[in-house]
C-alpha cells in the first residue's frame, strides 16, 4: 500500500467516524422524544372507539402507518405506558437499514465502489436529520410513524438507483415495493409515486414514439402497480381532506391552483436558501417572503447562515468522489435524472397542494422531507455531472479525490449543528427527568390530578407553546388547536384536575411558571 492510499484511507475513516457521532449524537436524544396533542386525542379515540382505526383510514388513507400508529395506541393503552423510546427506536433502525443497504449490496460484490456509495447514504442520512426542523420528523411519534418511513423508503430507492440496481429484477422488485410503502404511509410519498411513474411512463412512450434502437423493453408492472396505488391514495385524499376548511385568513392562493403553483417556485427558492435561517432572522429583518422578493440585498450574516454552502459543498464532494468511480452506464444517468425530475416536481407539487388548501406553505414535516430530497437532487445531479466529463478531465479531477470525504463533511458542519447539539445535552438531564415525571403523574392512577411540565425549545428539540395553568375536566372539546390541549391530556389520563407549568432550564432568564 503506497502513501497517497493510507492518507486516502485515513481520511475515510475520519470522515466516517464523524458523520458516525454526530448521527449518534441525534439517536442520543430519542429519549427525549414527546407526545403533542395528537396522541392524547388520537390514542384515547384508539381506545374507547373500537372501529376508529377504519375512521381516521378514511380520513388519511395511509395504510402502512396508520397500522403502524395503531399497534403502537394498542401498545400504550395496553401498557399504560408512552412507549416513546421503543417505537421511535424501532423507526429510526428501519430509517438506518434503508441507510445501509446498498453500500452493504456493493461491499460483498464491489469493495473498492462501496467507500464512495457508503459516504454518500450516510452524509445523506445525517443531514436529514440535522438540516430542518426535526422534532415533529424524528422525535414525534406521531409524525415519525409516517415520515421516517417515507424517509427512507425514498432514500433506499435513490441509492438503488444511484448504484445502478435497476438494470436487474430483484432491484425493480426492491424498487417497487419501497414505491409501495411510500405511497401507503404519506401523502408527500403518494405523490413522489405519482409524478415518478409518470416520469416513468412517459418516457417509455417517448422511447416507442421515437422507435430508439436499443429502447427499454423491460416490464413496467414494477412501477404501474404503485403508480395504482397513489392514484387512488391521492383521489381519497381530494375527495376527503380538501373538504375540510382550513384555510389560513388573508390568504390569496388558497383554492387558486395556478396562484398556488406560481407560489411553489417561489417557496421551492425559500427551502434551497434555508427557511430555518429566514425564520431566525424574522425579529431582525423585515418578513423573508416579502423582502426576498423585493430586490434588497441578502444580509452578509444570513448569507453565511445559509444551506448554499452546505449545497456547494455537497455538489464538489460528490463530483470529486464519483469522479474516482467507473463511469456509470448510459442508462442508470437517465434513471437518475428521471428520479431527480420527480423529486423537484413531488417538492413543487407538495408546496402548491398546501398553498391551495391552506393558503400557506405547510409543514415543517414537509420541509424536512422536501429538504432531504433535495439533497438528494444535487447527489444525483453531481453524479449526472462527473459521467459528462471527458477522460482528461476526470483524470486531473481524480488527483483531488482522496479529499472528497472531508469537503463531504464539511459540507454536513457548514450547517452548524454543534451548537445546538451541545445545548441540548447541556439541558438533557432536566429534560429526560421531566419527560419522566410527566408520564408518572398522567398514568399514576392513585390521584386525580396530574401536573404537566412543558419542556422548552432547546436546541434540537422543539415544544408546543401551551399557556400555563390549572384546568378542569369538564370542558367540551368540540375543536382541535392548542387552547384545548389541557383537555385532551385529561381525558386520555382520566384525570379531574391538571397543573401545567413552563419548566426552565438553568440559564435562561425566566423562572418556571407554576399555577
Amino acid at each position: 500500500m503506497n502513501t497517497r492510499s493510507r492518507i486516502t484511507g485515513v481520511i475515510r475513516l475520519i470522515a466516517c467516524l464523524s458523520l458516525t457521532l454526530v448521527l449518534l449524537g441525534y439517536a442520543g436524544l430519542i429519549p427525549l422524544g414527546r407526545w403533542q396533542l395528537d396522541e392524547f386525542s388520537e390514542l384515547y379515540k384508539m381506545r374507547s372507539t373500537p372501529l376508529y382505526f377504519f375512521e381516521r383510514l378514511s380520513w388519511s388513507p395511509r395504510p402502512i402507518s396508520e397500522l403502524l400508529y395503531g399497534a403502537y395506541g394498542w401498545a400504550v393503552n395496553h401498557f399504560h405506558q408512552p412507549l416513546i423510546v421503543p417505537f421511535l427506536a424501532l423507526l429510526w433502525l428501519i430509517l438506518l437499514f434503508a441507510t445501509l443497504y446498498t453500500p452493504a449490496q456493493r461491499f460483498f460484490e464491489q469493495r473498492d465502489r462501496a467507500w464512495p456509495i457508503f459516504l454518500i447514504s450516510l452524509t445523506l442520512l445525517v443531514l436529514a436529520v440535522s438540516g430542518g426542523d426535526a422534532t415533529e420528523v424524528f422525535y414525534w411519534p406521531a409524525g415519525a410513524v409516517a415520515y421516517i418511513p417515507t424517509l427512507a423508503v425514498t432514500l433506499l430507492l435513490f441509492l438503488q438507483v444511484v448504484d445502478g440496481r435497476l438494470a436487474t429484477k430483484k432491484g425493480r422488485i426492491l424498487a417497487s415495493v419501497c414505491l409501495v410503502i411510500a405511497a401507503t404511509c404519506t401523502e408527500a410519498g403518494a405523490t413522489f409515486v405519482f409524478s415518478y411513474g409518470l416520469v416513468q411512463l412517459f418516457q417509455r412512450c417517448r422511447e416507442a414514439w421515437q422507435k430508439k434502437t436499443g429502447a427499454d423493453r423491460r416490464p413496467v408492472l414494477w412501477i404501474s402497480i404503485p403508480l395504482s396505488i397513489a392514484a387512488v391514495v391521492l383521489v381519497a385524499v381530494r375527495m376527503n381532506r380538501f373538504r375540510s376548511n382550513e384555510v389560513v385568513a388573508d390568504q390569496l392562493a388558497a383554492g387558486h391552483p395556478v396562484k398556488s403553483i406560481v407560489a411553489s417556485f417561489k417557496e421551492m427558492a425559500f427551502e434551497i436558501y434555508g427557511r430555518g435561517i429566514l425564520a431566525r432572522t424574522y425579529h431582525q429583518f423585515p418578513n423573508p417572503h416579502t423582502w426576498l422578493h423585493s430586490g434588497m440585498h441578502l444580509p452578509l450574516e444570513i448569507l453565511a447562515g445559509s444551506h448554499l454552502w452546505m449545497e456547494v459543498l455537497l455538489l464538489v464532494s460528490v463530483l470529486l468522489m464519483w469522479t474516482g468511480v467507473q463511469r456509470p452506464e448510459k442508462r442508470t444517468i437517465q434513471q437518475i435524472l428521471e428520479l431527480c425530475t420527480a423529486l423537484m416536481a413531488t417538492a413543487l407539487f407538495i408546496i402548491a397542494a398546501a398553498n391551495l388548501h391552506f393558503g400557506v406553505t405547510c409543514c415543517e414535516r414537509h420541509e424536512l422531507l422536501r429538504e432531504s430530497w433535495w439533497n438528494m437532487i444535487l447527489v444525483g445531479l453531481a453524479i449526472a455531472g462527473a459521467s459528462w466529463l471527458s477522460d482528461a478531465h476526470r483524470q486531473r479531477i481524480t488527483r483531488l479525490t482522496p479529499i472528497a470525504p472531508l469537503v463531504l463533511l464539511l459540507s454536513v458542519l457548514s450547517l452548524g449543528i454543534i451548537g445546538p447539539l451541545r445545548r441540548t445535552y447541556q439541558a438533557y438531564a432536566i429534560l429526560r427527568e421531566a419527560t419522566l415525571q410527566n408520564s408518572e403523574s398522567g398514568f399514576h392512577y392513585g390521584s386525580d390530578r396530574m401536573s404537566l411540565s412543558i419542556l422548552p425549545s432547546e436546541g434540537i428539540i422543539t415544544e408546543e407553546a401551551i399557556q400555563a395553568g390549572v384546568y378542569h375536566s369538564g370542558v367540551a372539546i368540540n375543536r382541535f388547536d392548542l387552547d384545548v390541549y389541557p383537555y385532551y391530556v385529561l381525558r386520555f389520563f382520566g384525570k379531574q384536575t391538571i397543573v401545567i407549568y413552563h419548566l426552565v432550564v438553568p440559564g435562561d432568564a425566566a423562572a418556571p411558571e407554576k399555577n
